[in-house]
């Protein structure tokens, strides 16, 4: 019984990785295709002057 609860736990944890991970795909996909950065970032074809 116990084995097969720790079955069911980690199929359920394997599934909402898949779609976590999905997510973060179409997210990265979406921003890159529309020119946008994360978190306000320096861009790396900035220069930085000091």
């Amino acid at each position: 019984m116990g084995s097969m609860v720790f079955t069911v736990m980690v199929a359920i944890s394997q599934m909402e990785l898949d779609i976590r991970r999905e997510r973060i795909t179409v997210s990265v996909s979406e921003r890159r295709a529309a020119g946008r950065t994360w978190a306000g970032g320096v861009s790396s074809s900035r220069t930085v002057r000091s």
